[in-house]
């Protein structure tokens, strides 16, 4: 039976709360549309940029499994007791009685989780503690998860709090991660949770599995088709309850990590190694030794898999913002060209106005580093999706600085969300431009600002992250713009600093004879 790839629409707001985390003593942010993390070096802005890619790619992956098919976990006893088991099996097989025949011709039926449903698809999510663990470290590289506790005088777990809410319906749901050696999630899920049911499963379960009850016993349950029933059930609730449960975490991510120029150029090696017989899996990182962190792995085989058998379909709107790219920033055009000597792609580069392909080793270091951009726009980003860019600013002139950060802003306007972590002053600047030019009251028909892209304040969210001696570490804070137009991040005290220091030098030279 075909399945019907509808889900239901990720929640509008979700945020994630760290403590202990790296180098990192607290944090509690909201992730908006477009999310900035800026402040000092090594004060934990790319640790948690990586933590909260691994939350979306095991969720993202966990979602993946609930579209491929309704395949049961082989232990059902979900709880302690066969009697707890039976109720929840019961519970679910009169829900298919009872909603099949009072669908009506309807193709979809909404219908209200019993309470022992809801725990049992709480305790199935909780069991994914050990899963989230891996895919946090396989994404750092590290060894061990344990060394990406922040130390202390006292030894705390690390502790993440991620929650989703859905304004419409007034829904909240909070999920509190341990990371230690043994990893605990603890879901706190809406007792009233909303469901549809299609009608095409819900005909097809009730036809297949509507018997009498069986008696009690555990051999007698094991043995009856209402267990398969009820695996079955759940897992297909699963599918509609999880991404309501676990909101916009639910959705893919692609991360571009910082030095995207050295990694691109690492592409030509890698596809030696492939000619050669190895595997991008071979560099991955292992659980106890790592070669590559999870982050840049992902991004090597992507790019592999871009142009060639493994890439998905081009993306209509998101290739539309590639574009613009071109045509604003790097001007020229990047695309794959299959190698006559590998049957590997290649990524070259034609400036504007000329009739022959650059190897991207003999472009600029700007076109490098936005290359991976553009591609990803082009055959992986879909709308909806999370992107998160580190320093966007790297190898860019100030002014082609400012042009990207438009295109940022085009890209969170087309359903994209997006995360940025950045040293720049000038991308501060323009995006503080970008939410202006929204609360702009009255703006002139022929006015060259109204052509470019707008965020209202409440789609961005800048996040500063800030050293404190003691404790030792660095806590996270929102900022807003300030009364002058401008995010107070801090680097005005460096501009102060240079200029006061150029006036005593030049002072001092004037009173030279």
């Amino acid at each position: 039976m075909k399945q019907n790839a509808t889900q239901n629409r990720p929640l509008e707001q979700y945020s994630v709360e760290v403590s202990n985390f790296g180098p990192i003593i607290g944090a509690k942010v909201d992730l908006r549309p477009l999310t900035v993390f800026v402040g000092p070096s090594n004060t934990g802005k790319s640790y948690l940029a990586i933590l909260i890619y691994a939350l979306h790619r095991t969720f993202a992956a966990m979602s993946q499994s609930t579209r491929t098919g309704y395949t049961s976990q082989n232990d059902f006893c979900i709880f302690e007791d066969w009697d707890r088991s039976n109720e929840l099996i019961n519970s679910l097989v009169s829900s298919l009685d009872k909603h099949s025949s009072e669908l009506n011709g309807q193709h979809t039926q909404p219908i209200t989780l019993e309470p022992v449903v809801v725990e049992a698809i709480r305790l199935r999510l909780e069991n994914q503690a050990k899963v989230i663990a891996d895919e946090i470290q396989r994404c750092f590289g590290v060894g061990r998860i344990g060394s990406l506790i922040r130390t202390g005088r006292k030894k705390i777990p690390s502790s993440v709090k991620i929650r989703s809410s859905e304004q419409k319906i007034g829904l909240s749901h909070v999920h509190h991660f341990k990371l230690n050696d043994e990893p605990q999630l603890q879901c706190s899920i809406a007792a009233e949770l909303p469901v549809s049911i299609e009608r095409q499963w819900l005909v097809h379960f009730a036809r297949l599995y509507a018997r009498p009850p069986p008696p009690l016993s555990s051999k007698a349950l094991a043995s009856s088709g209402r267990v398969q029933a009820a695996k079955d059930f759940l897992t297909y609730l699963e599918r509609f309850t999880w991404p309501d449960i676990l909101g916009n975490f639910f959705v893919p991510a692609y991360y571009l990590p910082a030095g995207r120029t050295g990694v691109m150029q690492a592409h030509s090696v890698v596809v030696s190694a492939l000619i050669a017989g190895a595997s991008v899996a071979a560099l991955r990182p292992a659980s106890k030794t790592s070669v590559l962190s999870g982050v840049l792995s992902d991004f090597l085989d992507q790019l592999i898999s871009i142009g060639h058998h493994k890439s998905g379909a081009i993306r209509r709107r998101t290739s539309d913002l590639a574009t613009s790219i071109e045509e604003q920033v790097i001007q020229g055009n990047v695309h794959t060209d299959t190698s006559n000597l590998t049957g590997y792609q290649r990524f070259v580069y034609r400036p504007q106005g000329w009739q022959k392909d650059l190897e991207l080793t003999h472009s600029s270091s700007m076109v490098s580093e936005l290359a991976p951009i553009v591609l990803y726009l082009r055959h992986l980003v879909g709308t909806g999706d999370v992107l998160f860019v580190e320093e966007p600013e790297s190898c860019l002139h100030p002014e082609m600085q400012v042009k990207f950060t438009r295109e940022i802003a085009k890209i969170v306007n087309d359903g994209i969300k997006v995360i940025v972590t950045t040293h720049s002053e000038w991308v501060l600047e323009e995006l503080a431009n970008i939410v202006n030019r929204s609360q702009a009251k009255e703006v002139e028909s022929n006015d060259k600002n109204i052509r470019q892209p707008s965020l209202r304040p409440d789609q961005v969210g800048v996040w500063l992250f800030e050293k404190k001696s003691r404790p030792k570490g660095s806590i996270v804070s929102e900022i807003n713009i300030s009364a002058d137009g401008l995010y107070p991040s801090g680097y005005e005290r460096v501009a102060q600093a240079l200029h006061n220091e150029w006036a005593d030098n030049y002072s001092h030279l004037s009173d030279q004879p």
